[in-house]
């Protein structure tokens, strides 16, 4: 638009002096031409005085052009608004509108001189169309440009939307492959080729990182079911020392620590590891779950509607919920009501409690390994409860989440619902 618009005014200014040029060389041999004529006319009669002058002057003027006759330095006819010049040619006269553009011819034999005044609408009336036409086609352009530009960006960028398309959809747990599209341009496919090392590469790192993480759960298992056993046999042997032995502290330690041990385990495993395809009540783990609660369990409501059966792992849902309760009876001193909810294609359990509740901060992070919030200072745990139940619901194709609003934290695990047959 821009380079058009200095082409338009190029082209007006190109224009504007050609257009001069003409109307001077129009002008001048208008002015040459009367002065021929009076001087054929002057053969005619006596003298330049019995000529008369005003009749051809007005014979010559038309087309909007002024004409003044001057005899020896006297005006003898036309417009008093046309001045004598000190020589024969062309001059602009930028005061007068009317008499813009003033030509000059004289002859010297009779002292006669002939002036001819043109205005500046007649000499310059190729600039309204020029411009109206120009400033068109300036805004068709404009519009042009616009469309052709979106269509071009659109199409030139089309390559990358489907390149984030793909890198949105690629599943982390998923084995490390080159699989990016490749595109028709080059520059694209050169970031397309890095990308590919790259996600190849991560994937070898998030592999090696849960190998030795599940290598190591593994290797200190052994140990630690070793010394648990030992420290009870101890704690037997040592059972007549009554409330001063310090062997049963020690054993519920170990215990607690093996208990950990199983939780990194099953963090560390792959979702596609954590995955099966057994049919699991939900409502039989939520009723078994409040059996092992112990004296907590007098605190915890449960209410099932329906079966809740969904496909999964008995053993790793059973986790979920038991670890979903005990987060809430941890940060929380009232009642705990635990339900079943069964819907169109999914089965909900709602956890909600009493207790401060998690702020829009909290919540963002509440299921990141180890992180413990402002609420959880002087509480037992190591911040991983809540971090294994998402794993475990994620590899089962579910979600979790708190929702609702305070007092109290409201959270939801929802599973998607199993087929029944028939």
């Amino acid at each position: 638009m821009v380079a058009s618009l200095v082409t338009l005014v190029v082209s007006l200014f190109v224009v504007d002096a050609r257009a001069t040029s003409m109307a001077e060389q129009r002008a001048l041999s208008k002015a040459q031409a009367f002065i021929d004529e009076l001087e054929v006319e002057l053969v005619t009669v006596e003298s330049v005085r019995h000529l008369d002058i005003e009749d051809e002057v007005r014979e010559f003027s038309h087309a909007g052009d002024t004409i003044t006759v001057y005899l020896h330095g006297v005006r003898v006819a036309g417009s008093p608004q046309l001045d004598l010049a000190t020589a024969d040619g062309c001059k602009p006269n930028a005061e007068s509108e009317d008499h813009w553009l003033v030509c000059q011819a004289s002859s010297a034999p009779h002292g006669l001189v002939a002036l001819v005044g043109q205005s500046r609408t007649d000499v310059l009336a190729h600039r309204g169309p020029l411009l109206t036409g120009g400033l068109i086609s300036v805004l068709v352009l404009l519009i042009g440009g616009v469309f052709a530009g979106f269509w071009v960006s659109r199409w030139s960028l089309r390559p990358l939307h489907r390149l984030r398309e793909v890198l949105e959809g690629v599943d982390p747990n998923a084995p490390a492959t080159a699989a990016l599209p490749r595109a028709d341009t080059e520059e694209v496919n050169a970031v397309v080729a890095v990308l590919d090392t790259l996600l190849v590469k991560l994937g070898r790192e998030i592999d090696r990182s849960r190998r030795f993480s599940a290598d190591a759960a593994h290797e200190l298992r052994t140990p630690l079911t070793k010394l648990r056993t030992e420290l009870e046999l101890l704690a037997e042997a040592d059972a007549q020392r009554g409330p001063d032995s310090v062997y049963p502290a020690l054993v519920e330690r170990t215990a607690e620590l093996g208990q950990l041990l199983e939780r990194l385990l099953v963090l560390a495993s792959p979702e596609q590891a954590l995955q099966r395809d057994a049919l699991v009540s939900m409502s039989v783990v939520a009723e078994e779950a409040l059996e092992t609660l112990g004296p907590d369990a007098t605190r915890v409501s449960l209410q099932c509607e329906g079966d809740g059966t969904v496909l999964g792992d008995g053993g790793l849902l059973a986790i979920v919920v038991k670890n979903a309760i005990d987060n809430a009876l941890k940060f929380s001193d009232g009642p705990i009501a635990v339900q079943v909810t069964e819907r169109p294609g999914e089965v909900e359990v709602r956890i909600d409690d009493e207790g401060p509740g998690l702020d829009a901060g909290q919540r963002a992070r509440a299921f990141e390994p180890f992180f413990r919030g402002r609420g959880a200072r002087g509480v037992a745990g190591h911040g991983i409860g809540l971090a294994l139940v998402e794993h475990v619901t994620r590899a089962h194709r579910g979600s979790v989440a708190f929702v609702g609003t305070q007092p109290g934290a409201h959270l939801s695990i929802r599973l998607p619902r199993a087929k029944m047959p028939g």
